[in-house]
């Protein structure tokens, strides 16, 4: 990995405690580092001198304090349970 990759943070907002970082082709932001936009050196400062807000991590950093994250706008707990094969009270459905 090359050490002029760059994510840009927009620093204006969080969600919960995960920074936001500027998406993958402008798309809006995301706090999810694997689908934020990789940035030159140059461009990530070239922003940065723009809007003070945009603040520039080396992505060799932010890769490596990382950590999986579950986003709860896609966990659905009949969904879980129907392919875990349980119902609501932890019995298995298939068992009777």
């Amino acid at each position: 990995m090359s050490e002029d990759q760059f994510y840009l943070q927009d620093s204006r907002g969080n969600v919960g405690n995960d920074m936001l970082f500027w998406a993958k082709d402008g798309k809006g932001y995301t706090s999810d580092f694997n689908k934020a936009h990789v940035f030159t050196r140059d461009q990530a400062f070239k922003q940065n001198k723009c809007r003070d807000t945009d603040i520039p991590w080396p992505r060799r950093y932010i890769d490596s304090i990382s950590r999986p994250a579950v986003d709860f706008q896609y966990a659905n707990i009949d969904v879980a349970y129907t392919n875990a094969g349980i119902d609501a009270s932890g019995k298995d459905v298939n068992h009777g």
